[in-house]
């Protein structure tokens, strides 16, 4: 199928020789062939180097790289590194834990087709823990479906969880590229900023019935997770990045979403740091109401 658009499938991994090979099987199971598998580790202690050795080996396809030494640790730099070796003309973003649907990258491709290069392809995701055989996708009608605008869809979202996982959607490398780089100074938060930042840049947004993607769950080397109060405090810090980067315009747009995600982010911080909320009352309280929602968004005053 060289005939047909390389798609370039990024994954940084840690310590996940015991979970990648379901993920890089998942690749290796892929209807649509014209991809290159670029992982990138950033410093793993656990085997995974003779582990990514043997798919090397198997298949020309996969490459298997070290975060260089001058680059900073973290996943949103093997993200970058990763991008910036990459050939192809569309990119898949996928965590070494999570797995594809054999017809993810077939389907969603052939949307693109003609379409204009800032679009973006979205797809049904689900949980799992262990298997995904027991895994049940939400049939959310107004989520899943092609958007024209990215207004429909960002309300869609804000009325839904909020999130797609990064290995739900399919994008342009040209796209990519004009959302700028994966901040790498975050800790949290990663795929919130960038995605956002993509949506910024996107014009429709186009939805495959037949691509299913398995995000996993429960597992203790998520980073999402608030493991220490460090985490809990930079999550705040980073949805008030978020806003001061947007536009008093961009602000409004998004104004569903943020209002979703800060209401999650309050509830979490709830179970264990609510001491936080308190020193950053400003930010929680000003979106108890959905008049602030509409309005303060736009002036910004949240941040102060």
């Amino acid at each position: 199928m060289h005939d047909q658009p390389l798609v370039s499938i990024i994954i940084p991994t840690y310590n996940r020789a015991h979970l990648i090979g379901e993920t890089l099987d998942s690749v290796l199971a892929q209807t649509y062939t014209n991809w290159e598998c670029i992982v990138v580790d950033d410093g793993s202690t656990d085997g995974t180097d003779e582990l990514l050795d043997t798919y090397v080996e198997k298949d020309s396809r996969f490459q298997y790289h070290h975060r260089p030494k001058n680059r900073q640790k973290g996943a949103n730099a093997c993200r970058n590194y990763g991008f910036e070796l990459s050939k192809g003309k569309y990119i898949q973003w996928l965590d070494s834990d999570d797995i594809l649907g054999k017809a993810k990258l077939e389907s969603q491709l052939s949307l693109f087709n003609k379409e204009a290069s800032n679009n973006l392809a979205i797809c049904r995701w689900s949980t799992f823990t262990v298997s995904i055989d027991k895994s049940k996708f939400s049939n959310d009608s107004n989520l899943y479906k092609s958007h024209e605008g990215i207004e429909s869809f960002l309300k869609a979202l804000s009325n839904s969880e909020g999130y797609l996982p990064p290995l739900a959607y399919l994008m342009s490398s040209k796209l990519a590229r004009d959302a700028g780089k994966w901040n790498e100074s975050l800790i949290i938060n990663q795929d919130g900023d960038f995605f956002i930042r993509v949506l910024c840049k996107c014009g429709k947004i186009l939805y495959s019935e037949e691509a299913q993607v398995f995000y996993r769950v429960g597992n203790s080397l998520k980073t999402s997770e608030f493991s220490s109060k460090d985490k809990a405090v930079a999550a705040v810090e980073s949805w008030k990045m978020i806003i001061r980067d947007l536009s008093p315009v961009e602000r409004y747009l998004f104004r569903g979403v943020l209002f979703t995600n800060l209401k999650n982010l309050k509830s979490n911080l709830l179970k264990k740091h609510p001491e936080i909320i308190s020193q950053n009352n400003l930010l929680f309280k000003s979106y108890s109401t959905k008049r602030f929602k509409t309005l303060a968004l736009v002036s910004g005053i949240i941040l102060y």
